[in-house]
């Protein structure tokens, strides 16, 4: 006799079906990395692209120039943005997947082992101290990471996901199912220390971000000479300057001093740059009469002048000391290496060696908010006469004055002598032989506020070494105030015979007086 086994009532027998049953959901933490990664990696990879397209010719492979479709705006900003959020959630998608034993898949180890490798370079980038040789190393390797590597890997593993492992797409992006309040916190405390330290530990300062400005005593007001100023009790700060055409590399390492005596501010800054360039668009004699040397309108190089730039924000605002000019740079496929323009007033001091050097005086501008009209943020202070001008006559088929530069109407400023320039009558041009070299600009003090900041310079064995000097408080309302005791946060770049291609710093600096 045979006996029939009985079926359990707790068992089911299999369902024939030829759908698999849906996948859990995954793990919160891994869900929320996901589309931080996802959403961040794209605004990288899109204004890295854009800041790439942008940067010094010698690197950039679009020449320099933004294209139409590209990112514009304030790229720098956005990536800093999006660094902000891909930080924090690399570290947690490191640590979902190592739980979770996903590393062992290649896509997951690319995607989160190059994203903290890109994350490492752009801190070295933004924070390695000057003379430093990880700082270009890690110039290069982040470029090759964020435009070339992780895209390519991303696009792969977005394809797998929406193909053959499409079933886990839905189990691996709900942000909000089955919400886990320890670990949101987690995240949350995990990218506000993370931003802290891109934001360059604002309010605090990297020490070798700091530049102590000594208080000496008042014979600082009386003198004319001011390279005879006691610069040796000053501690100086090196600040290197990258992505400037021109020079090796795109960088040129600055030494900056600075001291007061509570009434003026004095800075020193000496740079690397081999050549000494005045050569400001100038007129060459010719036996038919007259030709003007140029180069490029839009970026001239060639015929043009060497160049500093200090900024420091007129107005407090936090803005400035925890993103330096990413708050006010822009760039768009008309305006490829930039325009300014922006919430927080700037006031910029623009020291130029064949326009405003020659009467020992500084450019003083600022910046504000972009014009509606489509127009750049960027304005000069006031003033009721005087600066520089184009040298060209009435018919603009030759220079309106001759002499050797520079050319100095009206007396220069400081300690300086200078001939006076001769108008060009056709008598006077006849007398010069054929190569003979005009200046194209001329130069005259400023009178008003954009004169307030004076200047001296000299170039010797390769450096530029330039001294400023302004008051504390000038009653301006388009310049920053400094006082005893006070701190500011300001911007350093130096141009290297380039009208808008700078060498800057890419983090900002603090001034602290005593």
């Amino acid at each position: 006799m045979t006996t029939t086994q009985q079926q359990s009532p707790t068992q089911r027998p299999p369902v024939a079906s030829s759908d698999s049953p849906a996948p859990a959901d995954s793990p919160y933490l891994f869900r929320l990395a996901h589309w931080l990664l996802g959403g961040s990696m794209i605004v990288l990879s899109l204004t890295g692209l854009s800041i790439h397209a942008s940067s010094r010719p010698g690197w950039s492979v679009f020449n320099g120039r933004l294209p139409e479709g590209l990112w514009a705006g304030r790229v720098g900003l956005w990536h800093l943005v999006a660094a902000a959020v891909f930080l924090p959630a690399i570290l947690a998608g490191l640590w979902a997947c190592r739980k979770r034993g996903l590393l062992r898949r290649g896509a997951h180890l690319a995607l989160l082992g190059g994203g903290l490798a890109m994350a490492v370079t752009g801190a070295l980038r933004l924070e390695t101290p000057p003379g430093d040789l990880w700082g270009p190393i890690a110039v290069f390797i982040h470029a090759a990471l964020g435009l070339i590597a992780l895209p390519v890997v991303f696009l792969w593993h977005a394809l797998c996901g929406l193909t053959w492992r499409r079933r886990l797409l839905v189990a691996s992006f709900r942000p909000f199912r089955g919400a886990r309040l320890k670990a949101l916190l987690g995240l949350v405390v995990l990218a506000a220390l993370t931003t802290w330290v891109l934001a360059g530990f604002w309010p605090l300062a990297a020490p070798w971000r700091v530049l102590t400005v000594k208080r000496i005593d008042a014979r600082g007001g009386g003198t004319t000479d001011l390279a005879a100023l006691p610069w040796d009790q000053a501690s100086p700060l090196r600040v290197r300057l990258a992505d400037g055409a021109n020079l090796r590399g795109g960088q040129t390492l600055m030494t900056l001093r600075a001291l007061h005596d509570g009434q003026d501010l004095f800075v020193r800054a000496e740079w690397e740059d081999p050549t000494e360039d005045r050569l400001y668009r100038p007129w060459k004699k010719t036996a038919d009469g007259w030709e003007r040397l140029t180069d490029s309108p839009e970026y001239p190089n060639v015929y043009y002048e060497d160049k500093l730039s200090m900024v420091f924000p007129i107005d407090s605002a936090w803005q400035f000391g925890a993103a330096g000019c990413l708050i006010d740079c822009h760039v768009d496929a008309k305006q490829a290496y930039g325009y300014k323009g922006g919430p927080v007033r700037i006031d910029c001091w623009h020291w130029k060696a064949a326009r405003t050097d020659p009467v020992a005086q500084v450019d003083d501008k600022y910046w504000t908010a972009l014009d509606p009209a489509g127009g750049s943020g960027r304005k000069a202070d006031p003033k009721s006469s005087g600066g520089y001008k184009d040298n060209v006559d009435k018919d603009k088929k030759g220079p309106a004055w001759l002499g050797a530069a520079p050319l100095v109407l009206g007396g220069a400023g400081g300690a300086q002598t200078r001939p006076a320039p001769e108008a060009c009558t056709k008598e006077a041009a006849d007398k010069l032989p054929p190569g003979t070299l005009v200046p194209g600009v001329t130069a005259s003090l400023f009178v008003g506020d954009r004169g307030d900041v004076t200047c001296q310079s000299v170039h010797t064995h390769g450096r530029w070494t330039v001294y400023l000097r302004r008051r504390l408080d000038t009653g301006s309302e388009f310049d920053a105030i400094f006082a005893p005791g006070g701190r500011t946060p300001f911007g350093i770049a130096a141009f290297d015979c380039t009208s808008d291609r700078h060498a800057y710093a890419l983090r900002p600096c603090w001034m602290v007086f005593e």
